[in-house]
């Protein structure tokens, strides 16, 4: 579904938004991010003071490690009061979509998390972060935007 609104969305441009979704499988943490690869890249530009293009694969390869950087900064998780970062996996193209795959390997019982998520805020007033998370069957989903930018979730 959410293919589909970006799709969409992809006509429609400039709506500014972007979603993310956190799986708990058995002893790791998967979680994906989309965003528009124009507002990436405007992102990556405004967090490294450079201009990063990523308009190919290779230019996406080559630059994994500010990618990686990016999203660790501006969607931020502490689990169980303790901060938690993701590795990079794997960064698909899907017309003007990019999609981020990024793993943690963790096994211990999730109580709360605590989300912290920037995700482009600091370049667009309209921009909205849709979070979604499957934990242990139990469904989440958020909105963030520049007005709320941190959520809490107790894990029953």
């Amino acid at each position: 579904m959410i293919f589909y609104l970006f799709t969409f969305l992809s006509i429609t441009h400039p709506i500014f938004i972007s979603s993310s979704k956190l799986w708990v499988n058995n002893d790791y943490l998967e979680l994906k991010v989309k965003f528009f690869k124009d507002d990436l890249e405007d992102g990556l530009r405004n967090y490294h003071g450079f201009s990063i293009s990523i308009d190919s694969y290779s230019k996406i390869e080559k630059n994994y490690r500010n990618i990686d950087e990016y999203v660790n900064n501006k969607l931020q998780f502490q689990i169980n009061g303790e901060r938690i970062f993701f590795t990079l996996k794997s960064i698909e193209t899907i017309n003007d979509v990019i999609e981020i795959t990024l793993i943690n390997k963790f096994n211990n019982i999730i109580n709360s998390i605590e989300l912290a998520n920037e995700i482009l805020i600091a370049l667009y007033d309209s921009q909205k972060n849709i979070f979604q998370a499957d934990i242990y069957g139990e469904k989440f989903f958020h909105i963030f935007s520049s007005t709320e930018t941190k959520k809490s979730l107790v894990i029953k």
